[in-house]
Order: structure tokens, then sequence, then C-alpha cells
């Protein structure tokens, strides 16, 4: 995030000399993250509803093909996560925003006095990560992370009740697997599948 550019020209890419500007609104985000655990799609249904959801004048994508969709996509993931993408030599993932939706909310409201569902629409992806990343240690949210951050330490004469405290914290904020078909959610995203497979068709018309 730069304070030096406008939220708009943050908000564009380029992808083989054209500019593409992105939905980058965090709840729009958010939905992306869900539908990539969403088993219920196939990885190239998931490709064209991604591109119909972050594109905004995807009358630019004309005259490429279709096989540029994945790139595409890949390219707007790379935005997205920027320096906040997890390293890939740590596998141990410590927070998921659909399951700690609840703690990510109460904790915008308790200190920043932010009511996420007021932003949907409005808040952008960078200032949405930017507030999550600045969130004190004394908050829910970051309660909980470090809490499955927490390693559990050697047991002495004197911890042996602080290990078990702990385990049992992790026990009660542990993930859960999040890979469950939600017949709802697609059948309301599989209605957008028809416009940007239907736009390749009949590229360059």
């Amino acid at each position: 995030m730069r304070l030096t550019t406008s939220q708009k020209e943050s908000n564009f890419i380029e992808f083989k000399g054209r500019k593409i500007e992105l939905d980058l609104k965090f709840d729009n985000v958010l939905k992306a993250v869900e539908l990539s655990n969403d088993v219920s799609f196939s990885g190239n249904e998931k490709i064209i509803v991604w591109a119909e959801m972050f594109i905004i004048n995807y009358d630019v994508l004309k005259g490429l093909e279709e096989s540029d969709l994945v790139p595409l996509i890949n390219l707007i993931f790379k935005k997205i996560s920027g320096e906040d993408k997890q390293s890939k030599n740590n596998d141990k993932k410590l927070f998921c925003f659909s399951q700690d939706a609840d703690y990510i909310y109460a904790s915008f409201k308790a200190v920043y006095g932010i009511d996420l569902y007021d932003l949907q629409g409005a808040l952008q992806w960078d200032s949405f990560l930017s507030l999550l990343k600045g969130l004190p240690d004394d908050s829910k949210f970051k309660e909980i992370v470090g809490i499955r951050a927490a390693k559990i330490p050697k047991q002495t004469k004197t911890n042996k009740d602080e290990i078990r405290r702990l385990r049992e914290l992790k026990a009660l904020y542990a993930l859960k697997d999040d890979d469950k078909s939600i017949d709802s959610r697609k059948v309301a995203l599989n209605n957008k599948l028809s416009t940007v497979s239907a736009m390749f068709k009949s590229k360059g018309g």
C-alpha cells in the first residue's frame, strides 16, 4: 500500500498491453477467497468466475485467447496477496477469513469503531489488510492468532497447568477443514459463468 497512490490508481493492472481495472473491494476479495475453497466448482469454472468478479472493464479482454485467463487470474491474485502472502516455507495456517470472520468483525469494531458490514462495497482490500495488520495484540483476532502460533513449551515442574491451558485453547480455536460444498453459493455464482466464457467465444467481435 502506497500513500502516494490513489486507491483508484492502485486498482489497475497491466496485462498484454491492456490496462485492466479491478474490483478490489474487501468483501469482493473475500468472496473470491471463499470460492477458492469451494469444491463444488471445478478449477476452470473458478477461473471464469474470478474473472467476472474482479474485472470491471472486461471489454478489454476481447481479442485475448481463452488460455490467457489463467495467467491473468494469477496476476490478479499476486496483486491481492502482495507482501502479505504467507511464506512458502511456512505451511502453518494461522487464520481463515471465513472461520475467523466474527473475530475480525469484533476486533475492527472494538479497536477502530468500524462496522465492516457498513463498508461492504466501499473499503478497499489494501486498506482492509492494513487495518487488519494494525490490530493490537490484545484484540480478539490477534489473541487467537497468537494462540495458534504459540509453541507448546517443554514441560517442567512448574508449567504443567500452563501447558494444559494452552492445549485447551489451541483445541478451542483450531481451524477446521473448510472444503465443504455450498450449493447455494454454487447456484449464485454459476450464473456468472456465461458472461466471460461467451466473450472469449466471440472474441474480437
